[in-house]
């Protein structure tokens, strides 16, 4: 059960500087191109949601890459942080980059403890960035990463699981594998 799996204490708790919120913080990484992060982000956030939790869903992926783009049930506009506000349902608020920016450092830290954000019990960040990118940066998700429960996402294809294992090797803590893909392994 993926609701209950993320109620567990083990790396996930929020940043430095974002407060003592009693939030838990998920990190979903891509092993590869088109691995199914933000597919694998949206269906943890529904699960959770579906467990009771209020959840903020962050993808910090370019608009012109984002996964989330039709995943709102409702579009709430454009804060004043560069985040594209949107709702699913009554338990989930998925915000997405207003604009390109061009590097991952530039990202935007979101709104994580104003309004009705700050009623989040778990907030996942879809990193929309390669790996290598992600673990060469600086800001605020670098930090997310070391601190959160991280999920890495791949195919079900002998490649996939390969690119999967070599992002493993990169990081110094346990994560959760989502592999995504036809339902049965490739021979």
């Amino acid at each position: 059960n993926p609701a209950r799996l993320l109620t567990l204490d083990a790396r996930a708790s929020l940043p430095v500087g974002w407060g003592d919120t009693g939030v838990r913080a998920v990190v979903v990484l891509a092993a590869h191109s088109g691995a199914g992060a933000s597919t694998v982000a949206l269906a943890i956030a529904e699960a959770s949601a579906s467990a009771g939790q209020r959840v903020q869903l962050v993808e910090c992926a370019a608009p012109a890459r984002s996964g989330l783009a039709a995943a709102t049930s409702s579009e709430l506009g454009v804060d004043g942080g560069g985040w594209r506000r949107g709702r699913r349902g009554d338990r989930i608020e998925i915000r997405r980059l207003a604009s390109r920016v061009a590097s991952i450092d530039d990202v935007p830290p979101p709104p994580l403890l104003g309004g009705d954000a700050a009623h989040a019990q778990l907030v996942i960040v879809d990193a929309g960035w390669p790996v290598h990118d992600v673990l060469g940066a600086q800001g605020w998700i670098r930090q997310l990463v070391d601190v959160a429960l991280s999920v890495i996402v791949c195919r079900a294809t002998v490649r996939g699981v390969q690119q999967a294992e070599q992002v493993i090797a990169a990081l110094a803590w346990p994560v959760l594998i989502a592999a995504t893909g036809p339902t049965r392994w490739t021979r």
